[in-house]
């Protein structure tokens, strides 16, 4: 049975959607659905979250009211956090990670189908993909060197419209095919 150690309140109107923890800091990562933010938590003493800085996932200057935030992904080596918001702003953001995983620097924001929501990195690390809900577009990006910046691999997949999840698995292949090239 689960047993409830500790509660972490949020700042008013956050709305926490997903968590991340750092592959190697005690650290954690919440995306915050309403206020379309992302939180750096340090992970204390039995397991106790503490509030750090915030970081807007929209562009400078939008109005939070308008989109959600909605998926977050991390790089395995823990230098890159992967931010999507939905609905008027439709955006992939970047941020590099400073700190020991406890501040973070927008590097990137990038427009990608409309409504993103499931977002995982593949078996190996060196792509990104993003599904669109609205239009069942899954996008492939490629993530470059240490700072994690993404660039589109050209390849747009069209599955069924609605899709909220995505899952990755782990497929070997003959060296001489690849996916996404």
């Amino acid at each position: 049975a689960l047993e409830e150690l500790h509660r972490t309140h949020t700042g008013l109107g956050d709305g926490p959607r997903h968590l991340l923890q750092h592959p190697t800091d005690p650290v954690a990562y919440v995306v915050n659905e309403l206020a379309s933010t992302l939180r750096v938590y340090g992970i204390g003493n039995g397991g106790i979250l503490h509030p750090g800085e915030s970081f807007s996932t929209l562009p400078a200057g939008a109005d939070h009211t308008r989109s959600k935030a909605a998926e977050l992904a991390i790089s395995k080596d823990g230098l890159t956090v992967y931010a999507t918001t939905r609905g008027e702003y439709n955006t992939l953001s970047v941020f590099t990670v400073f700190d020991q995983g406890r501040s973070l620097k927008l590097v990137q924001q990038l427009r990608v189908a409309a409504f993103p929501r499931g977002m995982k990195t593949v078996p190996g690390g060196h792509l990104l993909l993003v599904e669109g809900q609205h239009d069942g577009v899954l996008q492939a990006y490629r993530i470059q060197g240490k700072k994690g910046i993404l660039e589109w691999t050209g390849t747009n997949v069209t599955g069924p419209p609605t899709a909220a999840a995505l899952a990755v698995a782990s497929v070997q292949m003959p060296m001489q095919q690849t996916l996404f090239t």
